[in-house]
């Protein structure tokens, strides 16, 4: 399980459900390079305000967020704390991303992963849940599910994450750009 600062963190940053849904998708070692990474939000915005979906509607979060592009990555921090965390938008195609963070107060946590679809409304994030990964295809030849941990294998490839983008359907959160 992460730590739960890294949960906390996630949570104050984006929106408390990023990352309370139990589990998620996670390596030791970050997968991807800086040279992997796209700037996914630069023909969107800076700063964006969090939703969450919940009983069939959008409902605002409190605070924002603020990507500031930093080579191929973006350094997101928030409007409550001088807190940042860095992450990395790798392409999959059709403005799909599969995001790689690490929460850098907690430099030993493992690196987690999460999708992100870029829409002309903003930007919508789901969080692969280890449960419903356990279920498809070709996973488990990539993953190690240990007690509640779901743990990337070697360095799976971009089809790999594009085939598990493709299987979200759940887009619970999302972040739309202030004016």
């Amino acid at each position: 399980m992460l730590n739960g600062n890294i949960l906390k963190r996630c949570a104050a940053v984006i929106a408390a459900a990023l990352l309370l849904a139990g589990c998620v998708l996670q390596s030791p070692e970050p997968l991807f390079a800086e040279g992997d990474g796209a700037h996914a939000l630069a023909p969107v915005a800076k700063s964006y305000r969090a939703e969450v979906y919940e009983n069939d509607a959008w409902k605002r979060q409190n605070g924002s967020a603020i990507f500031t592009s930093e080579g191929n990555h973006y350094v997101m921090s928030n409007s409550k704390d001088k807190d940042v965390m860095e992450m990395l938008f790798v392409e999959l195609g059709k403005a799909r991303y599969v995001v790689q963070t690490q929460d850098h107060k907690q430099s030993t946590d493992p690196y987690i992963y999460f999708f992100a679809d870029v829409r002309g409304d903003g930007i919508y994030l789901a969080i692969p849940d280890c449960d419903k990964l356990k279920t498809l295809p070709g996973v488990k030849e990539e993953v190690v599910f240990e007690n509640y941990d779901c743990i990337l294998k070697g360095k799976p490839a971009r089809p790999f994450f594009a085939s598990l983008a493709g299987e979200m359907k759940d887009w619970k959160m999302r972040l739309v750009p202030e004016k």
